[in-house]
């Protein structure tokens, strides 16, 4: 059962890791990617994060029940899903080069050989 839960964990982070990797680099042209990503993301786990185990301690310390924590955890995680639904930008048609202004690519079409009968 124990390494049921662990494999289910190790899925759950894996998405979670992946679409966060993805979704900061498309967030910021190629000359302030670094900085701005660990900006964001670091501030955003200081502000929800940082006082999110005191805040589950404090809930499971009221005794309405063991399930307070998770189901604050779960709000969180709903807000903070709507807010990015929200604000994040279209990225699909955006390049990731050192252009820097997140300028749209003319979409790419294949290349069609075309003969002329002589």
């Amino acid at each position: 059962m124990a390494l049921l839960r662990l494999v289910l964990f190790g899925l759950f982070e894996a998405m979670h890791n992946s679409t966060t990797t993805v979704m900061l680099i498309e967030l910021f042209p190629a000359h302030m990617r670094t900085t701005g990503s660990a900006i964001g993301y670091n501030l955003g786990a200081a502000l929800v994060a940082g006082p999110g185990p005191l805040i589950a301690a404090a809930l499971a310390a009221t005794g309405h029940g063991r399930a307070l924590p998770a189901v604050y955890i779960a709000g969180v995680a709903l807000i903070c899903t709507a807010v990015l639904w929200r604000m994040l930008p279209e990225t699909r048609e955006r390049g990731l080069g050192l252009e820097g202004d997140h300028s749209v690519r003319p979409p790419t079409t294949p290349k069609q050989n075309i003969s002329v009968p002589s």
